[in-house]
């Protein structure tokens, strides 16, 4: 399962098309001299007093702030300050009270259940007719053209028969199946997306009724004490559902990838036992009847008063989280803008690093050294070094004057509005700006992100042109925002290093023991082939005879201006 220390950004805000790509990078970005470990322990001595002095005390009052802007957890939807949405929830009313029903039932059927061992032997089958629908995509890709009708033909077929057992097999699970399935999720979120910048009250009212109804379909069960969400696994099952239609002979490489997934995650799940099944949908219902108990509260005329002061409460608990995290990110200028601007570069890049992608990369740093590209090439383009006067954050800054603010590039490259999900004063790891992890695995992890970053910044890729990134692995329901970024092209899939291992590969590979998962095309239009060999994923060059290491597409996705 891909862990991610936070979602990954650029969550898609509206913006103004940019008409130019970014002109070519100056070699270097900053002409830093001396010895790499110098310049690195110079820095760490400054990001030591920054962490001393910024983070005393910040994690204790962020927790806090954090803990009553959560408050009873349920979401209520609200036109100003203190006036209730009160259509939006009247109108997504009507689909808790169908979710509690259609959870009484699924309770009722798997009380009745005494184990799940015929769905073990439907999944086995599942699992090899997957296989079976594999074969099919590598004999298609490998044959010569006379025998391709055949091979689509018995793809069909295939493809027709894993739909109808997977079907058959979630019928027997039904409990697993997410309230409402199919459901899209790209639809909702592309919908609530034309809405939410919207400031009319038509706008707003359409947002708020879009995002109560996402709130009620992007749900799924979870242990008694409140771990182990599964919404992800529903929301995956889901998406599978909606885009088994368009699975004609050949899958594509989007559903593999998520068919795979739903295979690993069912097979967990079918190792719990009914009672702990039985719990977890119990909570559910539980969950959801105090869920509809508090809407039908709130739309009782008696209680117009006591809604009226929980929305300025609510409202109070917003302004103080989001301040307290806009002040911190005051102090976070004022700190970074006293400092060269080598050591500020520094600090926005490892930080991004950190949060942006963790401990998915490989110690070779290839994705890390892309994201880092993407953040040098958005300090030359207008929009994203400078911050506007419509920007949340802007009244916090402006104090600093117009000349300071515009010439801090790599500080608002890293604080514009809606760009790093990290920096949004409702996600926990904002924290990370101001309170660094100084763990020791954090520390590890900051150095070889500042060995990164120094060699970008003196040599930077004057060919990769990439401006916005994202990992459809970790989207919810595994929304492709490929076809939501309109105005931005998505680059081709970029191979890693040769692998080290080209000699058992190559023996392998001889055989004929390996799966074909998919092919595709660099940016010079080489034809390459991912391959599966013995349960490691690498690429092969047909024509150069070569093997590289295999970098998901799923994990990080990257996007020039079109």
């Amino acid at each position: 399962m891909l862990k991610i220390i936070v979602l990954i950004s650029l969550i898609g805000h509206a913006r103004p098309l940019l008409s130019e790509p970014p002109p070519p990078p100056v070699s270097p970005v900053i002409d830093w001299e001396g010895k790499n470990y110098r310049v690195i322990k110079k820095y760490l001595k400054v990001q030591r007093r920054y962490s001393k002095k910024l983070c005393r005390g910040s994690w204790q009052t962020y927790e806090r702030l954090m803990k009553k802007y959560r408050g009873h957890g349920f979401y209520v939807p609200h036109l100003s300050y203190t006036s209730l949405d009160r259509d939006a929830i009247k109108k997504n009313l009507e689909f808790i009270e169908q979710k509690i029903e259609w959870l009484t039932l699924e309770i009722e059927k798997l009380e009745r259940k005494k184990n799940f061992e015929i769905e073990k032997k439907k999944y086995k089958k599942l699992k090899q007719l997957f296989e079976d629908v594999l074969d099919i995509k590598q004999k298609f890709h490998e044959s010569k053209s006379k025998n391709r009708e055949n091979i689509l033909r018995e793809g069909e077929k295939r493809i027709e028969s894993l739909r109808d057992k997977m079907e058959s097999l979630l019928d027997s699970l039904s409990f697993l199946k997410p309230f409402g399935y199919p459901v899209d999720h790209f639809r909702m979120r592309k919908e609530y997306d034309h809405y939410k910048d919207l400031e009319d009250i038509k706008g707003q009212k359409k947002k708020n009724e879009i995002f109560f109804k996402r709130k009620i379909f992007e749900d799924g069960a979870q242990n008694p004490n409140f771990t182990k969400p599964d919404r992800f696994f529903r929301a995956l099952i889901n998406t599978i559902g909606i885009e088994f239609p368009k699975q004609k002979s050949i899958i594509d490489e989007n559903f593999r990838y998520d068919f795979n997934s739903f295979l690993k995650k069912l097979e967990t799940h079918l190792e719990y036992t009914k009672r702990h099944h039985l719990e977890r949908i119990k909570e559910w219902k539980d969950r959801t009847q105090r869920t509809l108990n508090f809407y039908l509260d709130l739309l009782q005329e008696s209680r117009k008063q006591y809604t009226k002061a929980m929305l300025e409460r609510m409202s109070k608990h917003r302004y103080d989280l989001s301040a307290f995290n806009f002040k911190k990110q005051r102090q976070v200028y004022d700190f970074w803008l006293r400092q060269s601007e080598l050591n500020r570069a520094l600090f926005v890049l490892e930080t991004i690093l950190f949060n942006e992608v963790g401990e998915v990369d490989g110690r070779d740093g290839l994705e890390r050294r892309d994201v880092t590209q993407v953040v040098i090439n958005r300090t030359r383009i207008p929009f994203y070094r400078t911050i506007e006067e419509k920007e949340k954050i802007y009244p916090y800054l402006e104090s600093l004057g117009k000349r300071k603010l515009n010439n801090s590039k790599w500080l608002n490259v890293m604080f514009k509005q809606g760009e790093f999900s990290f920096t949004y004063f409702f996600i926990p790891s904002s924290q990370n700006i101001y309170c660094p992890d100084m763990s020791r695995k954090g520390q590890f992890l900051r150095k070889e992100n500042l060995k990164i970053a120094l060699e970008m910044l003196k040599r930077p890729s004057d060919e990769f042109r990439a401006i916005r990134y994202f990992s459809r692995a970790s989207m919810f329901g595994r929304v492709n925002m490929a076809n939501i970024w309109l105005d931005h092209k998505p680059l081709p899939p970029r191979i890693g290093n040769k692998s080290k291992k080209k000699f058992s590969l190559k023996r392998a590979y001889r055989r004929g023991k390996y799966r074909l998962l998919y092919q595709f095309h660099d940016g010079e239009n080489r034809p390459y082939h991912v391959l599966d060999i013995n349960d490691k994923i690498c690429v092969y060059d047909p024509k150069a005879r070569h093997f590289f290491d295999y970098r998901n597409p799923h994990f990080f996705q990257y996007f020039a201006i079109r």
